[in-house]
């Protein structure tokens, strides 16, 4: 069994710290604040549930999109999405593969391993069919533009 074969709070920063990749990385300080990006993408999620204004909640999701794109390009496509699962409540997950399917499209990987000693298989997740009617919304008129690195698929 190899050391990251399951991420879980406990390991995570140091799986993170073998896959982190920033260009523009100059210090320790700043690969714990790209990693603690999370908390920005939680509080988003905990706040898109909180208003009750459409226009808000188009707002918010962009603000999510933005950070989990971000969070992907510096630790990559798959390790990445072992962070995301790892450290996020299993509330949010609906939510998340909305966002996820909408940014990776086919290139979603079918199972995410290793992660809080389980495999997450993601036609197991459902949708948060609101937060996914958003996102579909905003598609149709053109206002969500993905800038994640295909380089990593």
């Amino acid at each position: 069994m190899e050391l990251f074969d399951n991420i879980h709070r406990e390991n995570v920063a140091y799986f993170a710290g073998t896959v982190y990749n920033n260009p523009k990385f100059t210090s320790m300080d700043q690969f714990h604040r790209d990693l603690r990006k999370i908390t920005h993408i939680k509080r988003n999620m905990n706040k898109f549930d909180n208003v009750m204004e459409y226009e808000t909640h188009v707002s918010i999701t962009r603000k999510i999109i933005n950070h989990i794109i971000t969070y992907i390009n510096i630790f990559g496509h798959y390790d990445g999405l072992r962070i995301l699962f790892s450290l996020m409540e299993h509330r949010f997950w609906g939510k998340l593969k909305s966002l996820l399917e909408y940014i990776y499209g086919v290139d979603l990987p079918i199972i995410i391993h290793g992660v809080n000693n389980e495999d997450i298989i993601m036609e197991h997740i459902e949708y948060d069919e609101y937060f996914k009617g958003i996102i579909d919304n905003e598609m149709e008129r053109g206002s969500f533009d993905v800038r994640i690195k295909r380089s990593d698929f």
